[in-house]
């Protein structure tokens, strides 16, 4: 290249074209390059992007900066780029691919530990099956409403109630107590096997006087699923503090 200079002197500059695509050029590498190709900056040299035309799984990472053309989505498994696979029906017991998975389906799924299944909700009290969701207020896994009426005459002993399945928890519901006795007495509903109600505090579930003149029948309801639970295997006591005719509890409890 010839440039004349002021003064008229002349001054030839010398630069090589680049007239071929390459890789790893340096900042300081030497030429114009006339083609139309892009490059990407690697923190050392530039390379010419690549673009990927391929509709295919297994796409290994390139060394160099690219270009993805694919008009699919496309997942990194870790090692290479698949193919993101849509699961467009509805049903249960969907493996897991090897590859991606994009669901498409409008119900919610539940993962089992193998596939993945459509989530139930059940009305009914089975629990069985596969995930479902809840409905109920009682908590999930516990057993239908259970009641149990027990008498107390003549005894300031406590007296177990309720025995709950091996294993189990009892959830109290509501309570009641009459009394036909002339005596007033106190009454005590409470967890495990102390003597009396104040034996554990933290166990106390009702304590309330009655007798046949004034209060014949107290009783007290929770929320189905916001009652007092006792702890695993802790049987469900009752009491009396005075030694009357005739006392009797009545309980409705759910097992979880």
């Amino acid at each position: 290249m010839r440039i004349v200079a002021a003064g008229g002197a002349d001054v030839t500059i010398s630069s090589p074209l680049q007239a071929a695509g390459a890789d790893a050029l340096t900042n300081s590498t030497s030429g114009i390059p006339t083609y139309d190709l892009l490059s990407g900056f690697n923190g050392s040299t530039w390379d010419r992007l690549r673009a990927l035309g391929d509709d295919s799984d297994g796409v290994a990472s390139a060394t160099l900066g690219r270009l993805l053309a694919l008009a699919r989505l496309s997942g990194y498994n870790g090692a290479t780029w698949d193919r993101l696979l849509s699961e467009g029906n509805d049903r249960d017991a969907i493996a897991n691919t090897t590859l991606g998975n994009l669901q498409t389906l409008a119900f919610p799924h539940g993962y089992n530990g193998a596939t993945w299944d459509r989530v139930r909700t059940l009305g009914g009290t089975s629990l069985d099956g596969l995930g479902q969701l809840s409905v109920s207020p009682a908590v999930p896994g516990a057993s239908a409403v259970k009641s149990l009426i027990a008498t107390i005459t003549s005894s300031t002993t406590r007296a177990t109630m309720i025995t709950p399945t091996s294993g189990k928890r009892i959830r109290v519901i509501s309570a009641s107590i009459y009394s036909d006795s002339a005596t007033p007495t106190d009454a005590e509903i409470y967890f495990g096997t102390g003597a009396h109600i104040g034996s554990n505090t933290t166990t106390v579930i009702y304590e309330t006087e009655t007798d046949a003149d004034n209060l014949p029948i107290p009783n007290i309801t929770w929320p189905d699923g916001g009652g007092p639970v006792g702890a695993v295997d802790a049987v469900l006591s009752i009491r009396t503090t005075d030694s009357i005719d005739f006392a009797r509890f009545i309980v409705h409890y759910r097992e979880e």
